[in-house]
């Protein structure tokens, strides 16, 4: 047996200096924590997220509200806004200690309580100042999963592996960096063992996804799309990562960059990407490895030794492939420092096994005791991550209510971002004058730097006294977009003050921003320049009155020539596709029309004819038809690219409800010399923009003969009567009968004619086709049928005539006996009857004529004649209605239970037989079947109804609500509509009276 040695004094010496040191170190920090709880990192645009944590929190709609995991944004939104410094500060610096635990409790579990110790020394050395930035509770929840992963690799069992699963997917409702590991640890078990439990891994890969189960739906019903991790965050670092990157891009957008569409997949183009260029790739990868390292080189080289040394070590090996994992997985993507802050004191772990040589194994009491407050660590966590999720899963109710913003600024109206949010929206549609007086609230309640700027800015947009504020603000280092946006206002602001020169140097400035400029490839990030974006939407706060003048200042400074440049006459038809408010488009369409008044000379064709195009394509996107369809009226721009421009155009401006737009575009093309393919094309577009005459009158000039052309007809006609123009639909479904038709497009056009009314002419039509099957006498059935409803009674006696002349299936010939019947045709109903042989139903004709005469007797006489034939489903539900039209309850039941004892499994017999115990006043027994017809079909309405109208009858209100419930819960159908008003209205009416 080995003998495992008991801590000497000196090591428990050595482990309280070290820990002593270590808590004083972190204490050192505290200055830090407290610069970092309130600064730039909690601006609205940081990589704080604090927005979209605000947004979650109150339930208010946000543009982008995925683009953050909910655990991450809405702890930093609570740390930012809604603590003071001095409880942010603590509780950042609870956390950082947490994590000192952490990492002791890792180092003791792993080696020994002095291996702990040294652990959380290195640890309190190595994190940067970033540690207490934004990710201050993602390495918290890091480090719980990574010692869940070593306590499973020193004893594997079930229990443990569910606890790491856990662990790993807490991690994953903050950041999805960890997302892949679950597949990587199973890969590597399997490899080292053969025989390693496919249940096991199975868990371990499924159970962390289940934590993002309510993300997932939530963000499915709000935008339709399956988001599983953060919605776009991380773009712009995997297109940069394949361009060659090695730090991250800052300020900017690298879809611009590379020319990417928001509709395309970012994967499969960095994918292409890195295929084409791998080298390139390659050497990025390793400069991101080397600046990593570089953070802290000791650590690095200090976790490397000790992981050669133990790498015979199982739980060693597992928590190096975390290391490792959490180090490469950020390389493989442009970096900054604060990426690689989870990955340190899981360094400083492995690093401290370089002591373990020397000292004792912790003590079983050591290892319960940390286990026991890690659990207790854990359990925290997991409760902050359930009222995040509560607030994920009730976000779409909350959001996609009316006025969720008024509503919870007047439950909260202490709350500044509740202010500025209603304030920023106000202005970015165009009204400053109303958001001024929001966010001067917010600044009131919170005076930071960016209340303060978008106070000055709504002022400034609405002409009020914004002097003082610009005056006294200087120009800072530009961290943010919000930075490049001030330095934009002051100019604007220097510029309406009289000072050009200044104001145009401020604008200068604003084009400098920093930006980073290692890459592997060289290439140009201009392309992805955050500016126009903020042109745009300064320039549409601003009122109608006064926007031309900021659009002429921005057009005379350098850099900000939007003017006569085709390229930028893309990027603001870019904008214009990407404005999240119809007031950007309407300002990106006035900076256009500036564009063609003031500089036409740049417009001239003859010097450059792709700018008419480019400008005629922008004012197309941007709405502005008519201003497209003047430019392309010149004789230079014809030809068959121009009139496919042109047809799509009318498409989009029909689309918009810009149907008089759309008609006059398509004027102009019918002018013009169109091959058969863009006939067809015109035709289609007169349809869709409602210009039905006009779209007949093209399909007559075509050759049609084909049977889409037929198709293409009666959907004319169906949409003109669905729009109420009646004659044209009649006049599109006669120039399709004069055309020469086959059997089923003859069919089809009798039911374009019958969908419309005309009954005689579709009559008219089934007579020229080969009429005999089922199908067709269901037609002509249901020719009738609308007629008849139509109060049409000859076209529907003509219909069941030619029916009659047909070769008739027994169901279609009762359907046309009881059509006749329907019109008082009682002769030709009988006729019928005779003919099919159906004594049955004859009686029970003359039982429903004797019961309208009031012949009882007779009635019955026939009814008994039939009651104990083999009948038909709909022939045994008139014999039922019949026997109750008689008061006849008990002789209805006897069919009825005959019937279930056929049909032991339909619902609809049951209730009619509970309906029938009420009428004989046997309540018991009624209660029982429509209790069997709920089991029977949950989902059917009527036994609801039923049953809870009994209960209300005899003073039993709580049961009769407690069926209402149930019925309202269940699954509805149009046909159910008036049922469930019915026991909506009965349920309305026990709630409002007096409990009896």
């Amino acid at each position: 047996m080995l003998e495992i040695k008991a801590a000497v004094r000196w090591e428990r010496i050595a482990t309280a200096v070290l820990l002593l040191c270590a808590a004083g170190q972190l204490m050192s920090r505290v200055p830090k924590i407290a610069e970092a709880s309130r600064g730039e990192y909690c601006r609205a645009d940081s990589d704080y997220h604090v927005e979209r944590g605000e947004a979650l929190l109150h339930g208010v709609p946000l543009y982008g509200f995925a683009r953050a995991m909910p655990s991450y944004s809405v702890p930093n939104a609570f740390l930012c806004d809604h603590l003071s410094n001095s409880s942010s500060t603590a509780l950042r610096f609870a956390v950082l200690l947490a994590c000192a635990f952490l990492v002791f409790a890792l180092g003791a579990l792993l080696y020994s309580a002095l291996c702990g110790a040294g652990a959380a020394f290195l640890y309190s050395l190595a994190p940067p100042a970033s540690e207490s930035g934004e990710r201050w509770l993602y390495t918290l929840a890091a480090l719980i999963a990574a010692y869940f992963l070593v306590r499973r690799a020193k004893s594997p069992s079930p229990a443990k592996s569910a606890w790491l699963a856990a662990g790993l997917g807490a991690t994953l409702l903050m950041l999805s960096s960890l997302c892949l590991f679950p597949f990587l640890l199973a890969l590597y078990e399997r490899a080292r063992d053969r025989r390693a439990r496919w249940r096991d891994a199975a868990a371990l890969c499924l159970l962390p996804f289940l934590f993002l189960v309510p993300w997932i739906v939530m963000n499915w019903r709000l935008t339709g799309r399956f988001v599983v991790f953060e919605d776009g965050r991380v773009d712009d670092n995997i297109l940069t990562g394949a361009l060659g990157f090695v730090r991250t891009m800052g300020i900017g957008d690298s879809r611009k960059m590379v020319g990417l569409s928001l509709s395309q997949n970012v994967f499969a183009w960095a994918a292409l990407q890195i295929l084409r260029h791998p080298l390139n790739f390659l050497s990025a990868v390793g400069q991101r490895a080397a600046y990593a390292a570089s953070l802290h080189p000791l650590l690095v080289l200090g976790a490397a030794a000790s992981i050669w040394t133990m790498r015979r070590r199982e739980d060693c090996r597992q928590l190096a492939l975390l290391a490792g994992y959490l180090i490469s997985i950020h390389c493989l993507m442009p970096v900054q420092e604060n990426y690689f802050v989870p990955a340190w004191p899981i360094l400083a772990v492995l690093a401290s096994g370089l002591l373990s040589a020397w000292t004792a194994p912790s003590s079983a009491r050591l290892k319960a005791m940390s286990s026991a407050a890690v659990s207790a660590l854990f359990g925290v966590l997991l409760a902050v991550q359930a009222s995040v999720l509560w607030l994920v899963s009730s976000y779409p109710a909350r959001a996609q209510a009316a006025q969720a913003l008024d509503r919870e600024i007047v439950k909260h109206p202490g709350d500044a971002w509740l202010w500025s949010e209603r304030g920023m929206s106000l202005l970015r549609e165009g009204r400053p004058a109303q958001a001024s007086g929001d966010l001067g609230r917010a600044f009131g309640l919170d005076p930071s730097r960016d209340r303060e700027i978008n106070y000055a800015w709504s002022l400034l947009a609405r002409g009020g006294p914004a002097a003082r504020i610009w005056e006294r603000r200087r120009p800072g280092r530009i961290f943010m977009v919000s930075d490049i946006r001030e330095l934009m206002l002051r100019g604007i602001y220097l510029a309406l003050d009289g000072r050009r020169t200044q104001a145009a140097a401020s604008e200068i400035a604003a084009l400098k921003y920093k930006r980073s400029s290692e890459t592997a490839g060289g290439s140009d990030i201009a392309a992805g320049s955050p500016v126009p974006h903020l042109v745009l939407e300064i320039i549409a706060s601003w009122p109608a009155a006064t926007r031309p003048a900021v659009i002429e200042f921005f057009s005379g400074v350098p850099g900000f020539e939007f003017a006569g440049k085709s390229a930028s006459a893309e990027a603001w038809l870019d904008m214009a596709d990407t404005a999240e408010k119809p007031n950007q488009r309407r300002a990106a369409l006035e900076i256009l029309a500036f564009n063609s008044a003031k500089r036409p000379a740049a417009l001239d064709a003859s010097s450059d004819p792709e700018k008419m195009w480019s400008l005629a394509l922008s004012y197309r996107d941007i709405g502005g038809y008519s201003r497209s369809l003047a430019i392309m009226k010149r004789p230079e721009m014809a030809g068959p690219k121009a009139s496919d421009m042109l047809l799509d155009m009318a498409a989009m401006a029909a689309k918009g409800d810009q149907r008089r737009a759309a008609l006059d575009i398509l004027a102009f093309v019918e002018g013009t010399k169109l091959d058969p393919e863009r006939t067809l094309r015109l035709a289609l577009a007169y349809r869709d923009a409602g210009g039905y005459s006009r779209s007949l009158a093209v399909m007559k000039r075509m050759d049609m003969a084909a049977p889409k052309d037929v198709y293409m007809l009666l959907d004319l006609a169906a949409r003109a009567a669905k729009d109420g123009r009646r004659p044209a639909a009649l006049a599109g479904l006669a120039f399709a009968e004069s055309l020469r038709l086959d059997p089923e497009r003859i069919r089809s056009l009798a039911l374009a004619y019958r969908d419309i009314g005309d009954y005689s002419r579709s009559l008219a039509v089934l007579k020229r086709a080969d009429l005999s099957g089922p199908k067709d006498a269901g037609m002509l059935l249901d020719l009738a049928v609308r007629a008849a409803r139509d109060h049409r009674r000859p076209a529907a006696l003509e219909s069941l005539s030619f029916a009659e002349t047909l070769r008739l299936e027994p169901e279609s010939l009762r359907s046309l006996a009881l059509g006749y019947r329907a019109l008082g045709e009682t002769g030709s109903a009988a006729r019928v009857r005779r003919r099919m042989g159906d004594d049955a139903g004859l009686e029970l004709d003359r039982a429903e004529d004797a019961l309208a005469s009031g012949d009882r007797m007779s009635a019955l006489a026939h009814l008994a004649r039939v009651r104990d034939s083999s009948l038909v489903e709909a022939e045994a539900r008139r014999l039922i209605l019949l026997y109750q039209g008689l008061r006849e309850y008990a002789g209805a039941l006897e069919v009825v239970k005959r019937r279930i004892l056929a049909r032991p499994g339909d619902a609809q017999w049951r209730n009619d037989s509970g309906v029938l115990h009420a009428l004989l006043g046997e309540r018991e027994e009624a209660v029982s079947d429509w209790n069997s017809a709920i089991a029977l079909d949950p989902d059917s309405l009527a036994p609801y109804l039923s049953l809870g109208s009994l209960y209300a009858s005899v003073n039993r209100r709580k049961e009769a609500l407690d069926v209402y419930q149930r019925a309202v819960s269940r699954r509805h159908t149009k046909e159910d509509a008036d049922v469930l008003r019915r026991i909506l209205a009965e349920r309305r009416n026990l709630l409002a009276a007096p409990p009896r």
